[in-house]
Formats: structure tokens, C-alpha cells, sequence
């Protein structure tokens, strides 16, 4: 088995659907090569009658059970997969094309052993932006060797930044062996937790927890001073204008991290 696909849900059929639909619609792979693994984090009767109701030409298995969130969830499909690489394409979250996995495929079979990082597309009503958020990985458009995730899993206490403690622990280790490609991986719609202004100041005090348990210099006062002018841009204008304004600052801090090498 060369790749499993891991989504992860909680009572959210319909970006279920969609997730399964962007799968199965792949063209020019080998199915026998690629098996889904379903956390559903619920005992809700809605989600799992539908799983139980699909009938599709590649590996597949699910386990519905409560958690402990998100990343407890991705921790148990690293657990139940069983592919060399493993992918996190949660619930709503879509492979960009009919060719998606064709080229991950490729590169999976050029590139063995690294970290294989793509790009995402975020997308909220008739605003799109394309990132990569270098030096670091989007963890929806990237696939990883299930070799490194047994070795050193999300810690479940995390509730936003799971992904980034792992990227922080693989890096101090010296291996954080990463092969970027041109490609858009994924398509996610924004408004969770990672990316509302509603778990604005959740995100502000784990990322300030995270930088002091990890040995980072934290700059405090130009980290609350943006997150106050983004609180007060989505109180005043909008969560359109919150979005269009974290588009615009989060590419030009990007490129300057990248001219800079800068950590995130």
C-alpha cells in the first residue's frame, strides 16, 4: 500500500461527501495502491449510516468513536493506515483536480523517504489564495512517511497547532527533509478553528505556549498587536474584510520570511 488518505470528521456529512466525491473521481492511478481511513469522531447515527452505505473500488475502513480531538483523531488513523505515506485530508477539504493523486503518485515514487509538500487553495465565498506557508507545510496538501508520524505523533493536548509542534519537533531533530512541488494539492473552505476570527485569542495564547515549550523567541507585542487589528477588522467590517486582510499580510510576511529565512 503506497498511500493512505486519513479524514477526519465530526458530524459534518456534507464536507464528508464532498471529501469522498474528490476521491473517487481521480484519474490515471492505481487503486490498489491507495485505501481511506474515516476518524469520525461522533456516535452519531448520521455519518456512519452513510459510510456504511458506500461501495468503492479501493481499500477503505472507518471507526466511529468519541475523541479527543483533532489531532487524537489524525493519531488514531496513523494507527489504522497503512500505507508507506499518509495524507490529512479531512472532512470538506477536496484534491484539487481529477489529477491530483496521479501526480502525488509520481513524486511519492521519486522522491521515497522525504516529506512531500504541495500547495493549498483557501477559499471563502469569491475570495481564493494559494499558499504553501513556507518553511513550514500545509498538512492538508502534504504527504508524509508514516515512518516519521509513528515515530513522533501529534500531541493530543493541542487543540490548534498540533501540525506546527510536529514540523517544530521533526526540524530540532533534523528531519524535516522536505521536497516542494508546484502543485495545488487541495482545496479547503476557511471558517474552523484554525483560521476564524472567532478563535482568534485561542490561536494567539497556544502559538505563544508553543514558541516558549519550544526554545522559540517570542514577539509578543507585534503578535497582540496584529491580532488586535485583526479582532477589530472582522468587529468593525467583516469576516469578508478579516480574510481579504490575512491574504494580503500573510503574503507579504511570507515572502519576506522566505527572502529572510526567517522561522514562522
Amino acid at each position: 500500500m503506497l498511500l493512505s488518505i486519513v479524514t477526519v470528521t465530526k458530524d459534518d456529512l456534507d464536507g464528508l461527501i464532498n471529501t469522498y466525491r474528490s476521491i473517487i473521481k481521480q484519474l490515471d492511478i492505481d487503486y490498489s495502491s491507495l485505501e481511506w481511513i474515516v476518524i469520525n469522531g461522533s456516535l452519531k447515527e448520521n455519518v456512519k449510516n452513510y459510510l456504511n452505505t458506500i461501495n468503492i473500488e479501493f481499500k477503505y475502513k472507518f471507526i466511529s468513536e468519541k475523541d479527543f480531538g483533532i489531532f487524537d483523531a489524525m493519531n488514531k488513523g496513523i494507527s489504522f493506515s497503512e500505507g508507506l505515506y499518509i495524507m490529512f485530508l479531512n472532512s470538506g477539504d477536496i484534491l484539487h483536480s481529477e489529477y491530483t493523486l496521479n501526480k502525488l503518485f509520481l513524486n511519492i515514487n521519486k522522491y521515497r523517504d522525504k516529506i512531500i509538500a504541495g500547495k493549498a487553495r483557501l477559499i471563502y465565498d469569491d475570495l481564493t489564495e494559494i499558499i504553501d506557508l513556507q518553511p513550514w507545510v500545509c498538512h492538508q496538501s502534504t504527504v508524509i512517511p508514516k515512518s516519521l508520524l509513528c515515530k513522533y505523533r501529534f500531541d493530543i493536548k493541542k487543540k490548534i497547532y498540533g501540525d506546527l509542534h510536529l514540523w517544530l519537533r521533526l526540524k530540532r531533530d533534523g528531519l524535516f527533509d522536505v521536497v516542494r512541488i508546484n502543485e495545488i494539492v487541495c482545496d479547503f473552505l476557511l471558517g474552523g478553528i484554525g483560521n476564524s476570527p472567532n478563535y482568534i485569542w485561542l490561536r494567539f495564547k497556544e502559538r505563544i505556549a508553543l514558541n516558549k515549550e519550544m526554545g522559540i523567541k517570542s514577539k509578543f507585542i507585534r503578535s497582540l498587536l496584529y491580532n488586535i487589528y485583526m479582532y477589530s477588522l472582522w468587529l468593525v467590517f467583516g469576516i469578508k474584510t478579516y480574510y481579504k486582510a490575512s491574504f494580503f499580510i500573510n503574503k507579504k510576511r511570507n515572502l519576506l520570511k522566505i527572502k529572510l529565512h526567517l522561522p514562522n
